[in-house]
This record gives C-alpha cells, structure tokens and sequence, in this order.
C-alpha cells in the first residue's frame, strides 16, 4: 500500500514538473513551447498513463471512511428514541383507578353509623324507664374514673362481702350490678362504688419514686359492717401498667369479716384511652403444670438424642472390626 502511494506522490511530482516546464515555456515564446511540447506531450501522455493509477484512486477513495459515515448512522440511537416511548408511562399515570379509590364516598356511609347514636337513644330510654334490677348474686363489672375526658383509673372483679350478722351467724352479701362508680368522690387514686347506703371504697398508693402502685386500702360499709385496712400492697406493679389476677385476692377486717374479690384486673392513676395497658398476673395464677409438660418434652428429646447418637457409634466400630 505503501509502495503504491509513493508511486502516486512520484507521478504527481512529475505531472507537477512536466506543468510547471510547459508553463515556463510559454512565457519564454513559441518556439521554446513547440520544441518542449512535442516531447512533453509525449511524456505527459505516457505519465498520464502512468497515473492512471485509478487503482490508487481507488485506494484514496476510503470508502471504507465512507463506511466509518455508515458507523455515525447510529440509527440505533433512533433505537433509542423507541426507548423513551416509556408511553407506557403514560398507560401507567392511567391510575385514574385512584379516582375510583377516592370514590371510597362509601366513607359517607361510615358516617352513616349515626345508627350508633340510635343505638344509644335506645339505651337512654331503658335506663330512664327502667333501671337495671340487681341481680342476687355477685357480677363480673368494670368502674371507671375520669379526669375530664381521659380515664385514669379502671377497675373489674366479682367481690362480696362475708360477715357476722346480729346473731352471730355468717352471712353473704354480694356486689352486684347494681353498684356504680361515685364521681364526685372518686379520683385517678381513689375509687368508691356504691349501691344505696351501702360502699366499697379502694385506695391506690405509688412508690416514694412514683415508678410502681399498689392496692393499698379497702373500706367497706354494708349494713351493720363498717370496716378499713390498709397497708394491703395488693398487686405491686409499674405505673402506665395494669394488674390482672384471675385467683383474686381477700381481705380481712377486724371481727372476722372477710371481702373477697375474685377476677381482679385494675389500672390507676394514668391510662391509654379506655383500655388497659400490659397486664402483670399475680403468682397464684401461675400453673406449674405447662412448665412440668415443656420440661418433660425438652428432656424427652434429650434422650432421644443420646440414644440415636449411641447407636451411630456402635455401627460404625462394628464396620471397622469387620474391615
């Protein structure tokens, strides 16, 4: 290719030469032009034969640079402008499917419990018309105590109250349904429920660093009773927490009157809403037969383990005294 050029480069210098000498020449005069022409011609004829060299042309003629053109039509790049036909992009705007979520106007049907407050209206009119008539024997009720629209003090249990009567004979009375929580002597420390002339009153007590409470007094007055003990700590747990014992608790008076509670869950002094918070149960609620079951299964599977791992060994000796 090399060789070829420079043939090139050769034959145009003398083309370049045989040009500039007929040039020369016909400033000098005529006869000088006619003498150079016949031999130049002649030369200029053979030297453009000699450059015909169209096949050197051809070489120039980098058509391959041509296709090196053809390499700039990137017309993949095109390609790309179909990429950013993310028109489905658009089809994925089409979410207009959020139209149809706000048309969750079934929300104006939610509002549409105003059937709860027909449910009340109901309620209303039995309690005005005819009050709840007690029930003879004791009841499972919660009492609740608000400081303004917020409930700091919640108690549920069955109780009644065991006692001497007049003639020394033992009697029973039971707190039933009929007992409701007084607001006007009750506080987020202090709860009394009372049915007519007869109360219950329950004290709470928080620790001299205020992070734990306890049940700490109960008074009662039924009848002829009219007993109070305190120093009870019934239910030592933190505060923001509830106490929950399913076994109960008593509480002996002087003279041999007895207040049991039975199902006891209570929370004071803070609540979160109208339920209560995390629950801490007492001992007597404990069952130790669930960890008596998950200790045998544990040591069960212990011994399974041994065994399978004594029969693993004993193969594989066997296998090495036969070898």
């Amino acid at each position: 290719m090399m060789l070829v050029f420079r043939r090139f480069l050769l034959y145009l210098g003398i083309i370049v030469l045989a040009g500039s000498i007929s040039g020369l020449a016909a400033l000098n005069g005529p006869d000088l032009k006619t003498t150079t022409s016949a031999p130049t011609t002649t030369s200029a004829a053979s030297t453009t034969a000699a450059p015909t060299t169209t096949s050197t042309t051809a070489a120039p003629t980098t058509t391959s640079a041509a296709s090196t053109t053809a390499a700039p039509t990137t017309t993949s790049a095109a390609s790309t402008t179909a990429a950013p036909t993310t028109e489905a992009t658009t089809a994925a705007p089409t979410t207009e499917a959020t139209t149809a979520a706000p048309t969750t106007e079934a929300t104006t049907a939610a509002p549409t419990t105003a059937a709860t407050t027909a449910a009340p209206t109901t309620a209303a009119p039995t309690t005005s018309t005819a009050p709840p008539t007690p029930s003879p024997n004791e009841s499972l009720n919660t009492y609740k105590v608000a400081e303004g629209n917020t409930s700091c003090l919640m108690m549920t249990m069955e109780a009644h109250l065991q006692y001497n009567n007049d003639q020394n004979q033992s009697a029973v009375i039971n707190v039933t349904d009929s007992y409701s929580v007084d607001s006007a002597g009750s506080n987020c420390s202090y709860l009394i429920i009372t049915s007519g002339a007869n109360s219950l009153t329950f004290a709470f007590k928080q620790s001299a660093d205020n992070k734990t409470y306890t049940l700490d007094q109960v008074a009662v007055t039924f009848d002829q009773v009219h007993a109070k003990k305190g120093g009870l700590d019934i239910g030592q747990v933190a505060v923001k927490a509830s106490y929950v014992c399913n076994s109960g608790a008593k509480v002996d008076f002087d003279g041999g009157n007895v207040l049991v509670m039975r199902k006891i869950h209570f929370q004071a002094f803070t609540m979160d809403g109208d339920k209560y918070s995390t629950a801490f149960a007492c001992t007597t609620d404990f069952n130790p037969i669930v960890p008596i079951i998950v200790g045998a299964v544990l040591a069960g599977i212990v011994v399974l383990v041994v065994i399978v791992y004594i029969l693993g060994r004993r193969r594989t000796r066997t296998g090495y005294e036969e070898i």
